[in-house]
């Protein structure tokens, strides 16, 4: 990695990041946070910086958490591309690979799936994923309370 992506990629993004004070606030919430983990890191790999004047935005309410991400899908990836997981597409290969190294993502292609996985086992539910290209954002929410008929 040259000097200037040193520069811009982990301090300037990753760094930022108390991914440690999330996940700490999530789980006093009762909230699962491995999924929510990997729904960060999606954000992060994944937004659309061009779009000036946004950024990601993790909202807590008392039935759900949603991670927005500035930015559709990459790379014409659809919701159900998405949901099958292993087509690793990211808009930004230097940050995923960053993340890839400070041991942040792990397993590329796998993100979805990971979030599945582990809500299923939290509490039986399935992460919702929304493409809006029309407003150019992608927002995924997981449901704290448990799936209908647990």
């Amino acid at each position: 990695m040259s000097r200037t992506e040193r520069q811009i990629i982990p301090s300037a993004v990753v760094d930022d990041v108390d991914f440690g004070a999330v996940r700490a606030f999530l789980k006093a919430q009762g909230l699962e946070t491995h999924a929510l983990r990997e729904a960060l890191v999606n954000a992060v790999i994944h937004r659309a910086y061009a779009i000036t004047g946004s950024q990601i935005l993790l909202e807590v309410f008392d039935d759900r958490v949603s991670v927005t991400s500035p930015g559709a899908l990459p790379n014409h990836m659809t919701v159900e591309q998405a949901r099958r997981g292993g087509a690793p597409r990211s808009r930004n290969e230097m940050m995923a690979n960053a993340m890839v190294v400070r041991g942040l993502m792990e397993r590329r292609g796998r993100g979805w799936l990971t979030m599945r996985h582990a809500m299923a086992r939290f509490n039986g539910t399935e992460p919702e994923l929304v493409n809006d290209e029309r407003n150019r954002f992608v927002r995924v929410t997981f449901r704290t309370e448990t799936g209908v008929g647990s």
